[in-house]
């Protein structure tokens, strides 16, 4: 228990509560809110007003979305492994200021489905 909230105070990411994307979409506050599964999780469902990243292509889009390291980025996923995954990436690749959000399971709100353009999918 010791060790593990020694490593937590170590992090420079910050972790709350998935609602506050409620907040901050309501606030217009500038800011990066990412989503980073995949394209087709996505679509089936997602927060209206946040920006799909998939984990595997963080790497190489999120100096395009937030070139300062400065910029406030929030992470969520479906069930928070992946976000938490995530965070400690953009913290190893110098963000400041990166937050958690935990899992879109938490989130007691609806979700729109599609992506851009596509609206529905068909998988023939």
């Amino acid at each position: 228990m010791l060790l593990t909230w020694k490593l937590a105070r170590l992090s420079k990411y910050k972790d709350a509560d998935i609602t506050l994307i409620k907040e901050l979409l309501e606030n217009k506050t500038d800011c990066l809110i990412i989503d980073v599964r995949s394209r087709i999780s996505f679509a089936a469902g997602h927060i209206e007003g946040v920006t799909n990243v998939p984990y595997e292509d963080l790497k190489k889009r999120i100096p395009a979305l937030a070139p300062r390291k400065d910029y406030p980025i929030y992470v969520h996923c479906l069930s928070g492994e992946r976000s938490l995954s995530a965070c400690e990436l953009l913290q190893r690749m110098g963000y400041e200021r990166v937050t958690n959000l935990g899992g879109l399971i938490d989130w007691p709100y609806g979700l729109v489905e599609g992506y851009g353009a596509l609206k529905r999918i068909s998988w023939k």
